[in-house]
């Protein structure tokens, strides 16, 4: 009896020692491992963190808007005022929002000035971040808008659109 005990121990002695790694390959990939999860947790928490400031960032409209629609009664004279666009800037860390004004240019023809502001910037006093101006069905001449869409990607920083897509 003791001599089974001592072969069953010894037995299952070999048995361990014949599974338990004698190279570090399994503590590399258990490193390789751990680092991939935190990097997982790294890039979820960053896209949480944006969609968080995206999601807050959209919420703002209807405050732009009741501020946009009392402007617009204040002062008819200035063009129609609304909203082009809302988004979330990582460069500017901010929410930005475009203004869009339908006016005249002054031989009458129809006109749509673009204005980029930060959200809490005062609607009529700041300067706008990037700005430009475009007579409506106008084919000659310079284009002053023809940088707005590069300029306002560098300051989306991302490939990305946002809710309110400028």
């Amino acid at each position: 009896m003791k001599n089974s005990i001592v072969i069953a121990f010894l037995f299952s002695l070999f048995l361990t020692s014949c599974s338990a790694p004698w190279d570090d390959t399994e503590d590399q990939r258990i490193t390789e491992l751990q680092k991939q999860i935190t990097k997982l947790e790294n890039t979820t928490s960053t896209g949480m963190m944006l969609f968080e400031k995206r999601t807050r960032c959209a919420a703002l409209a209807p405050d732009i808007q009741m501020k946009i629609d009392t402007f617009n009664k204040e002062y008819p004279n200035l063009g129609k005022f609304s909203i082009g666009g809302i988004f979330y800037s990582p460069m500017k860390d901010a929410c930005l929002w475009v203004r869009l004004t339908a006016t005249n240019a002054p031989d009458g023809s129809p006109m749509e000035r673009r204005a980029l502001y930060q959200f809490g910037d005062d609607f009529g006093a700041s300067e706008p971040i990037i700005g430009c101006e475009k007579i409506l069905g106008e084919t000659k001449g310079v284009d002053a808008c023809s940088s707005w869409n590069t300029e306002l990607e560098k300051l989306k920083w991302e490939e990305e659109k946002s809710i309110l897509n400028p």
